[in-house]
């Protein structure tokens, strides 16, 4: 592997931080089914709150810094009304966060949630009957979970290895 690699075609990317590190680290294809149900179902929730994909993503990214969290996330699924655990949004997370800083851009946020005609479905679904305008009003609590760079950085001190003065020289 590390011959092929060596190849002035090839990238030098370590096969974690290419897309095939979902083939390598899948226990099985289940897990991908679910996370796509997922996505399925907090989609639905969000067209029936009447929230096209871009007014889903404004309204959960309520640091408005262009980069929506694991706990931005995570406080608008369950403020949608789904009862989800911290796992799968850090799963949702992992899987489209095509930077790996642990953050979802709106286009990442987009290729997770956007189904083609989603949009139509909305109108079709707000048609004839009144929204609830004071949803724009209510700012969505925040439930602070574990971030995944916050993660990453604990196991990263966890594994660190501690060396005295005397054993550096």
């Amino acid at each position: 592997f590390s011959d092929v690699q060596q190849c002035p075609r090839r990238s030098r990317k370590h096969w974690a931080a290419t897309p095939l590190s979902l083939v390598f680290t899948l226990a099985d294809t289940y897990q991908l089914l679910e996370l796509r149900a997922l996505c399925y179902h907090i989609r639905g929730l969000m067209k029936a709150h009447g929230l096209f994909i871009f007014d889903a993503y404004t309204r959960l990214n309520v640091a408005c810094n262009s980069a929506l969290t694991c706990t931005e996330l995570y406080s608008g699924v369950r403020w949608l009304g789904l009862e989800v655990k911290v796992e799968q949004v850090q799963s949702i997370v992992q899987h489209f966060d095509s930077s790996r800083c642990g953050r979802l851009s709106f286009e990442d946020f987009k290729r997770a949630f956007h189904v083609e005609g989603d949009e139509q479905e909305v109108l079709e679904a707000c048609r004839g009957r009144v929204l609830d305008v004071s949803i724009d009003d209510d700012e969505i609590p925040q439930l602070r979970i574990p971030e995944l760079q916050e993660e990453a950085a604990r196991l990263a001190q966890a594994n660190a290895i501690h060396l005295t003065d005397g054993q550096m020289r």
